[in-house]
């Protein structure tokens, strides 16, 4: 709907046949506003997602939305719920203070005809103005409809001695029908569907960011799917197109319900008996916990929002247990699967879409849709990506802070977290195709071939403090665990008699991504096993204590290694960077080299006194001075970099003593908001990012958009032409990640185009040995010349198989297409 002014206009109608006004304060507070619209709220598909929670708390049946189509258009949320009369509507702008928040303060249930209310804080229609800069309600109950009208601005502005203020128009329904006219346009009329109560929430002034296909309406379907019940009495409709709610039609591997499975209600209790001896000051030791904080109940549970189990009756006729009463969660629900394909392709992962992981839910909403893993241990597992559990822990809801997809830090947040990680645990378990470990094999076969050695190794490992195992090795367990990523690989614990092999050290994880056997995994985990028990036995020998814990640490150093060698390099560096940007001086800048080398950019690490921290070199055609560019890599323990940490003078001097002809500040986050604010009341840019932007030889990337080109590289391979762009780019920090996928779509990335481009050059190649022109090749493949030149600087890129010669006029390659394809980790449909 174009709106001409649409709004403006219907407020004066309702103006001139207002029957009655009345005059509201707006209780906002211009730092609330900004800090929702903007931070909370900066997803507009998420601010969409926000209106129609409001819909959904509003026990509406039915929903429609309308998204924009151009900047002049509006976008409209639609719904048949209980609207709101003067009162009500004047309610709505006091927040923080607002019904729903008056509730929570006096303990008392959100709810509407039994449904329960997601929203607590008051301030969902805050995200409006992420969108656009005036937000519409129009609500007809009993009879009447009233319409209220609230700008941005107006909050932006205001001033607690004078706040603003804004009316209420209200005109008898029927005349109302007549008045709002083309004003509703793309949603259905309400009238015609005799709805009794009914509210519009339109926004205006839409931003042209949030229009059309920028809007990505494809991923807003996919965000309301998964994050509202979407259930047989609601159901939302965008553009005349009903969404239907996320149906996986996937075979299951391995699945288990928490109220039934009995062995996951073990591990459970272990888990929760360890971490209360951990967490609470007042217990010393496991067996100290009480029962009280152990006991697990299974229950019956019949709540609106039960995770949809299949309900059984016993020969009673009484339901069988749908849920787990857990000490300090309450009653919770909860399944899980792991499935036999994927469930996330990677492109949906990269925009923070994921159908796998944890789904944890509070009153239906779904907390943690970008953060799949609700703040666990990394996963690296091959079964990670295939699994996927379903909770509702209604006791969360009293630790949501306002933008409710986070928790406040406490014993809820922490617990929780040992339910979810216990049930991937055990699926991940069950996945494994392969036999477990006999767990009393590998000591009977150590003692058979070594009877003396291997007792005084056990000796040795058990030390003198602890209780020697009353079966000796028989006893022994080898067993895999998860520990933290730097936790040793292996060791051995006398209270549990068992040599624990840890999953989660960076060797394990690079052979599950690379799917390696799960017989080789086993086969390394005993190698390490033996590793530990030689320490036992020297041990046992009286070696110093000293020199065993040097041998451990040298060992530790050798797996390390041996790890990278494994896995993806891309993944490696990813890490370290991101991990180093907390150092300061050298590992932080070592760390930014070795990325920069394995992009194919040669980079030389200098970090003297008065010179760049590194120098990167571009070769250019013989005509062209090639792009040097001087890396100045700024760490910091906390925080993110200003001005005063980056003098841009003294980056620029660093530049010319190193001859070079362009800066590239790299830090893991900049300082974006400066002190000062503009004439409309909003904050302007650092002075950092100011002074960024009056210099075009000097750029600036942060390590999120460092770690988004590693990515985009290894799944698309850029030639030197587009990682000189992004190096040496214009753009603000913010901006750069966007720009990446640019430059990445500039490439010509299907693999058959790539292949075919290589065959050619392969077969031209063998006719002779010595270097070939390039217009050979593009006499044979019909696609642009330009796209030819990419291909092969990409693959000289990534793998030196392939070199560019002459002003990229001849080429030579030394590899198969094949091998060529496999260096750059491109496969062929």
């Amino acid at each position: 709907m174009s709106t001409d002014n649409t709004t403006q206009k219907v407020l004066d109608a309702f103006q001139a046949e207002a029957r009655d006004d009345t005059e509201i304060t707006i209780e906002i507070n211009g730092n609330i506003l900004r800090e929702v619209s903007s931070q909370l709220y900066d997803n507009p598909r998420r601010a969409i997602e926000e209106l129609v929670c409001n819909s959904y708390d509003a026990y509406a049946t039915e929903c429609y939305v309308s998204t924009p189509n151009d900047e002049d258009d509006v976008l409209q949320v639609l719904d048949n719920g209980k609207s709101m009369d003067e009162d009500e509507l004047g309610d709505m702008w006091e927040v923080a203070g607002g019904p729903k928040q008056k509730l929570a303060e006096k303990g008392v249930e959100r709810e509407i005809e039994g449904r329960k209310q997601i929203g607590r804080f008051g301030v969902g229609k805050l995200a409006a103005f992420a969108i656009g800069s005036e937000l519409t309600h129009v609500a007809t109950v009993d009879g009447t409809t009233r319409i209220i009208s609230v700008s941005q601005g107006a909050i932006r502005n205001q001033s607690f001695t004078d706040p603003p203020t804004t009316k209420i128009w209200e005109v008898e329904e029927d005349r109302a029908r007549e008045l709002l006219g083309s004003y509703l346009d793309g949603i259905p009329d309400p009238w015609e569907k005799d709805w009794e109560s009914w509210t519009l929430a339109v926004v205006d002034d839409v931003d042209e960011e949030n229009t059309g296909r920028r809007l990505k309406p494809e991923h807003l379907n996919r965000m309301i799917r998964t994050a509202i019940p979407l259930e047989a009495d609601f159901e939302v409709a965008r553009n005349g197109d009903k969404i239907q709610p996320r149906n996986l039609t996937e075979s299951v591997d391995v699945k288990l319900d928490i109220s039934q499975d009995e062995e996951y209600q073990t591990k459970l209790k272990k888990e929760l008996q360890k971490f209360w001896s951990e967490y609470r000051e007042d217990i010393d030791d496991e067996d100290d916990v009480p029962d009280r904080l152990l006991n697990l109940d299974p229950v019956y549970d019949d709540s609106h929002y039960a995770v949809d189990s299949e309900e059984l009756e016993d020969s009673n006729g009484t339901p069988e247990p749908n849920a787990l009463k857990i000490p300090k969660l309450g009653v919770v629900h909860g399944e899980a699967a792991i499935y036999s394909e994927t469930l996330t392709p990677r492109k949906l992962a990269s925009r923070d879409i994921y159908d796998h992981g944890h789904k944890v839910r509070v009153r239906g909403k779904l907390l943690n849709r970008t953060d799949p893993l609700f703040g666990t241990s990394p996963k690296s597992h091959k079964f990670w990506n295939r699994f996927r559990s379903e909770f509702e822990m209604p006791v969360l809801d009293d630790d949501l802070l306002v933008q409710r997809d986070t928790l406040q830090d406490g014993v809820h947040k922490e617990v929780s977290k040992k339910v979810l990680d216990s049930v991937f645990n055990i699926l991940r378990t069950r996945a494994d195709e392969e036999e477990e470990t006999d767990p009393g094999r590998f000591g009977h076969h150590l003692h058979t071939l070594s009877p003396g050695k291997a007792g005084e190794a056990l000796a040795g490992l058990t030390g003198e403090d602890a209780e020697f195992p009353e079966g000796g090795w028989d006893d022994v367990d080898v067993e895999l665990a998860e520990f933290e990523k730097t936790d040793s690989a292996v060791e051995y614990d006398d209270s549990d008699h068992a040599i624990y092999i840890n999953d989660n050290h960076p060797l394990f994880t690079a052979l599950e991504e690379r799917n390696a056997p799960t017989k080789l995994r086993k086969v390394v985990g005993e190698a390490l096993a033996g590793n530990e028990i030689a320490f036992g036995y020297l041990t046992f020998s009286g070696v110093r204590k000293d020199l065993i814990q040097d041998g451990k640490d040298i060992s530790e150093t050798a797996l390390e290694i041996a790890s990278r060698y494994i896995e993806d390099p891309f993944d490696y560096h990813k890490e370290q960077v991101k991990k180093m940007s907390h150092e300061t001086d050298d590992p932080f800048e070592e760390s930014i080299v070795d990325a920069l080398n394995e992009l194919g950019v040669t980079t030389d690490h200098m970090g003297g006194s008065g010179d760049s921290d590194a120098v990167a070199k571009f070769a250019t055609p013989d005509n062209e001075e090639d792009i040097v560019i001087s890396i100045e890599a700024k760490g910091a323990e906390e925080g993110s970099v200003s001005h005063s940490e980056a003098n841009i003078a003294t980056i620029r001097e660093h530049m010319q003593q190193d001859e070079c002809n362009h800066a590239l500040l790299v830090a893991r986050e900049f300082t974006k908001r400066g002190t000062e604010k503009n004439e409309d009341g909003e904050y302007v840019d650092s002075k950092l990012i100011n002074q960024l932007g009056m210099y075009e030889d000097v750029s600036a990337i942060n390590i999120e958009a460092f770690q988004h080109l590693l990515e985009t590289h290894r799944d698309t391979p850029l030639d030197h032409r587009q990682l000189q762009k992004i190096l040496t780019n214009q753009k603000h920090p913010e901006e750069l990640v966007g720009f990446i996928d640019e430059c990445a779509q500039a490439m010509p990335a299907e693999p058959e185009v790539m292949y075919r481009v290589l065959e050619v050059a392969w077969e031209i190649q063998k006719q002779d040995d010595r270097s070939q022109r390039i217009g050979l090749i593009m006499g044979e493949v019909d696609i642009d010349d330009n796209h030819v030149i990419s291909i092969l600087d990409a693959a000289q890129v990534s793998t030196g198989m392939v070199v560019l010669r002459e002003n990229e006029s001849k080429f030579s390659i030394f590899q198969t297409p094949n091998q060529v394809m496999r260096a750059m980790g491109a496969n062929r449909s």
